[in-house]
């Protein structure tokens, strides 16, 4: 369970884990001056015996039993969406960076500069499958887009071979 409590300075943010109805662990950050689009996303990601989130601009891997933090990476923005996909976590900002890209051992992936994020901006939601990832955003033009997005040449900072932007 993620939630988000308070107003202004006073804001807490957290994760918490239960089993049978008690609670087992809790991250909590703040108080911080935030609004909740600004610190977390609504996600909480299970792959195995692990959590995938994001709290207050980091996204954390932790241990789902005990919520011990496995790693943690910052700068995250104002993370709105969190999806796992092979050995790989992507990361939306709403506001910045607009995608964070790392692997499930924590290592992150520098993608600035990639051609295929060039027409990305104000990111709403990310889906990945079949070796693509697909970024509901608002494009260059100020319109909603969902831009395909080739996975292997993401990580590798490499040109895809046809990018493909669908305008909604």
């Amino acid at each position: 369970e993620q939630k988000h409590v308070g107003e202004g300075s006073d804001a807490i943010g957290s994760v918490k884990c239960y089993a049978d109805g008690k609670e087992i662990w809790e991250i909590k950050k703040g108080p911080y001056p935030i609004t909740e689009l600004e610190r977390k996303s609504n996600e909480v990601l299970v792959d195995g015996d692990y959590a995938y989130f994001v709290l207050d601009e980091e996204t954390y891997k932790v241990e789902k039993y005990t919520g011990k933090v496995i790693w943690r990476v910052g700068d995250c923005g104002a993370a709105n969406s969190i999806v796992l996909y092979d050995k790989y976590v992507f990361v939306s900002g709403y506001y910045g960076p607009n995608l964070k890209v790392m692997t499930k051992d924590g290592t992150v992936i520098s993608v600035d500069g990639n051609e295929q994020l060039k027409n990305i901006f104000h990111v709403y939601e990310l889906e990945a499958k079949n070796g693509k990832l697909y970024v509901s955003c608002e494009n260059n033009y100020a319109e909603e887009a969902t831009i395909e997005i080739d996975i292997d040449a993401l990580v590798n900072n490499r040109p895809a071979s046809t990018p493909t932007t669908n305008r909604n």
